[in-house]
């Protein structure tokens, strides 16, 4: 059996304190802000987790990409071809070498998760290997076919208030109104994530974008900036056109902006930043917002060298 206070702190006093607020909490309602649940779990009542392959293999990029790393084609596992090429699919032919690797996963986080769900979920506190797979493959499949194991049952057992899955920007969200209309009594709600619109390097970023003017009736152009500072409504002004602005926040302090830049060539560049204010200070900062040097700033803003794919961010202040 894997230990009940694994996830805490080993120093007793530190152990005991952690156990008490975990006690406090353990019976609350979950609320799942991101997750990367399928709706259509839950828009169909008949729908399934698929076969062990699927559930803990195929789709988990952290399991595929630690055996990649040591050696194992990703092929080999079922992980779908961006050309549409061949993939091995004999699921339990999947899952048994993923078993005879697993001690790979031996100390890494993905290891922890694994065997906890396993035990918890499953009741399966046998190490994986080639000499129990197909047994121990059998035995997941019957539990993922049987009622009790249904993506609503499970919704209904983990005590979920809320789960949000993670959604496109051009999704239409039908399987979410689907959810509505079935009478679904879990709350799944869905989030905006606009990534592969805003990455440039996104595959089909232009497709997507005209599928987003599509699909929310908005004309959304692409084309280069010249840096010109529009009318109203802009924080800051950018030139050249390669130096983008990726985000634009109020600092964690409390005191100034963040205004995080991107080169998006491979040569150097030299970018002016030119907000719609005078500030008395402009600092170059870390991801951790740790200042690195203080940067010349007057009326016409900042101007600061930047290598080819650099991210910068900066920090104005008064």
């Amino acid at each position: 059996m894997i230990h009940a206070d694994r996830f805490f702190f080993p120093d007793p006093t530190t152990r005991r304190l952690a156990r008490e607020l975990y006690e406090y909490v353990v019976a609350l309602p979950l609320v799942c802000p991101h997750g990367h649940v399928d709706p259509r779990l839950f828009s169909d009542p008949a729908a399934t987790f698929g076969s062990p392959a699927d559930l803990f293999i195929i789709p988990d990029h952290y399991v595929t990409r630690m055996l990649y790393s040591q050696g194992i084609p990703l092929e080999s596992l079922g992980v779908p071809r961006v050309d549409g090429g061949a993939v091995e699919t004999d699921h339990r032919k999947i899952w048994k070498l993923f078993c005879e690797n697993f001690h790979l996963f031996r100390g890494t986080p993905s290891g922890i998760w694994l065997a906890h769900e396993l035990s918890e979920v499953f009741g399966i506190t046998e190490k994986l290997s080639a000499a129990n797979a197909d047994r121990l493959y059998d035995a997941i499949s019957e539990k993922l076919g049987s009622p009790e194991f249904a993506p609503r049952a499970l919704f209904e057992r983990f005590n979920i208030e809320v789960l949000c899955t993670t959604d496109a920007a051009t999704d239409m969200l039908d399987h979410h109104q689907a959810i509505r209309a079935s009478g679904c009594s879990g709350r799944v709600l869905p989030t905006f994530r606009p990534d592969t619109v805003v990455n440039l390097d996104a595959p089909n970023w232009r497709g997507n974008v005209d599928r987003l003017s599509q699909v929310s009736g908005v004309d959304v152009s692409v084309s280069p900036h010249a840096g010109s500072l529009p009318g109203r409504g802009s924080f800051v002004a950018v030139e050249p056109a390669e130096f983008v602005i990726s985000s634009v926040k109020e600092a964690e302090s409390g005191h100034g902006w963040l205004v995080r830049g991107y080169n998006l060539g491979a040569t150097d560049v030299r970018a002016s930043l030119k907000p719609w204010r005078t500030f008395k200070t402009v600092e170059r900062i870390n991801l951790a917002e740790e200042k690195l040097e203080r940067l010349q700033a007057g009326p016409q803003g900042v101007s600061l060298a930047v290598r080819g794919h650099e991210i910068v961010t900066l920090l104005f202040s008064d």
